[in-house]
């Protein structure tokens, strides 16, 4: 499923902004979600993508879909593809807080832990191409998160680096982020994030503390069960479709 403009001026500006960037040689549904991300302004929607093509020759990203970090920095960031939600859309489940960046970076893999986000980037967008939908869905889990963690200032340059090319160079790709198991100092990350996601994307955030019985619920009615059991703390039961509080 692509991206659509149905109306005529719609059209019109798609056509000036294609004319515009022929040169990148990208797709339509490429140039719609920066148009949309930038209400539809030609001049800010080619600046934003020339930009981003830039940065992706400049890295290499595209490379690092099939790049194999270090086995330090593959065991401790973890994250997983873990199916669709009940509208189809790609889940990315990323336990985050249970990351040890420091850690990894002491043992020497600083520069693999600041490229490990081109990988997480190249990743996201191959699962949303195994689905009918052109966004994907995070869950994102706090649990494990720690004061000491939090004011490590090369992990939140990391986080914040990763913050900024996300919002940059993925405009529209996100549908929703559910952020659970915050503990108190999530507020530290969370405050940021403001400084480099638009108000647009931060109000796809939902936020949720440890409190089980408010975020499972919340992720029963949008998820599969066999999904968020693969997801499910070992030391608990799996959820039970008839026990789901």
């Amino acid at each position: 499923m692509t991206n659509t403009i149905e109306s005529v001026a719609g059209v019109e500006i798609l056509d000036q902004f294609r004319e515009r960037i022929f040169d990148l040689k990208q797709d339509d549904d490429t140039l719609l979600r920066f148009l949309k991300y930038n209400a539809y302004n030609i001049s800010r929607s080619e600046e934003m993508l020339r930009k981003s093509v830039k940065w992706r020759q400049e890295n290499d990203v595209a490379s690092y879909l099939h790049w194999k970090p270090p086995k330090p920095v593959a065991d401790d960031f973890k994250f997983e593809c873990i199916g669709e939600d009940n509208d189809g859309h790609a889940v990315i489940y990323l336990p985050i807080g249970g990351w040890s960046t420091k850690k990894v970076m002491e043992m020497g893999y600083r520069d693999d832990s600041f490229q490990f986000r081109f990988h997480l980037f190249e990743t996201i967008m191959a699962s949303i191409e195994k689905t009918r939908k052109t966004k994907f869905v995070m869950i994102m889990d706090m649990e494990g998160l720690t004061y000491k963690k939090c004011m490590h200032y090369e992990t939140v340059q990391m986080l914040s680096l990763a913050f900024k090319d996300f919002e940059e160079n993925f405009p529209e790709k996100l549908r929703a982020c559910y952020i659970i198991n915050a503990p108190w100092i999530f507020t530290y990350i969370y405050n940021t994030m403001k400084h480099f996601l638009s108000s647009k994307t931060l109000n796809k955030a939902k936020v949720f503390n440890e409190d089980i019985h408010k975020w499972r619920p919340f992720l029963l009615d949008r998820f599969p069960v066999n999904l968020l059991n693969k997801i499910w703390n070992p030391m608990n039961s799996t959820i039970e479709i008839n026990n789901e509080t």
